[in-house]
């Protein structure tokens, strides 16, 4: 889940998505375990079925910094007002993450932000915060889910057509 980019003119509340935003992201895995990411930084929270944390990590990243092509390209469809909010609210820097997946065997794999649409690397760490592998993916492809010996991700051309791809897995023990 995205935050959303609020603008207030007198009684009138807009709503658009945040181009910008840290996710708040919620995953299950395995041995029935609740994952949280926060995109401000490299940080999981893990919690059993009943609520309880049982454990998670945080690290020091610093994701892209926003450059002011980015800020032109979120803002170019843009109604002027949300532009002018937008502009009033930018970070410095880009999340430094959008989306993570945890395969079934409990590793978590972040995708990590590169700056302009350079490839994505994504991590997988153990569930006390050791990078265990990374492998770089095109920067128009996401992954979804992992699977044994299969990572399968959702890739987008020039025209946002989305298209399945599976990877195989590699050097995992």
């Amino acid at each position: 889940m995205l935050q959303p980019l609020i603008v207030r003119n007198g009684r009138a509340v807009s709503v658009t998505s945040d181009p910008f935003a840290r996710p708040a992201l919620v995953r299950l895995g395995p041995n029935g375990k609740i994952y949280y990411g926060w995109g401000d930084s490299i940080a999981i929270a893990i919690h059993s079925l009943d609520g309880q944390q049982v454990g998670g990590f945080s690290l020091p990243f610093a994701g892209p910094g926003i450059t002011n092509r980015d800020i032109a390209a979120a803002t170019e469809d843009m109604d002027k007002v949300f532009g002018r909010a937008l502009r009033k609210s930018l970070p410095e820097r880009w999340p430094a993450f959008r989306n993570f997946v945890v395969d079934d065997e409990g590793r978590i794999w972040l995708g990590l932000l590169a700056p302009d649409r350079q490839p994505t690397r994504w991590t997988a760490f153990n569930e006390t915060g050791t990078p265990i592998c990374s492998a770089a993916l095109p920067a128009n492809v996401d992954l979804r889910l992992i699977r044994g010996r299969k990572a399968y991700a959702v890739a987008t051309d020039d025209a946002d057509v989305p298209q399945i791809r599976v990877y195989s897995v590699v050097g995992l023990n």
